[in-house]
């Protein structure tokens, strides 16, 4: 089994957790590509976190656009649905907290909530 990817740039790391956070699709697959592409350098890189601990499902769940959350959970790690914050809130937390109910019954694979339980 090769080695893990090296953990991105701090600089490409925020470009992307920015373009989730703003629900840019086209950066963060700009960021993603500049980065080395997809397969198990995207999911590293969508494996990153900021300083409050969100990863970039977080960040486009906060953005409320639903391609952006659609690509980052087919792209990265599908357990990150559950993945707590800093501060204790998953992607479904932060989708119900900002009324965001069309990402709320969505999840990889298009069956039943970003939550798993």
């Amino acid at each position: 089994m090769p080695p893990p990817p090296p953990p991105p740039p701090p600089d490409v790391l925020e470009a992307l957790l920015d373009a989730c956070e703003e629900g840019n699709l086209s950066a963060v697959k700009a960021t993603i590509a500049r980065a080395g592409g997809g397969g198990r350098g995207a999911r590293a890189l969508l494996a990153g976190k900021d300083a409050d601990g969100q990863l970039a499902i977080h960040r486009a769940t906060n953005s409320g656009d639903l391609e952006c959350v659609r690509f980052v959970t087919e792209n990265g790690d599908v357990g990150a649905c559950n993945a707590r914050d800093d501060h204790d809130m998953t992607p479904f937390h932060l989708a119900c907290e900002g009324g965001f109910l069309d990402i709320v019954v969505r999840r990889p694979g298009g069956v039943g909530p970003l939550y798993i339980f």
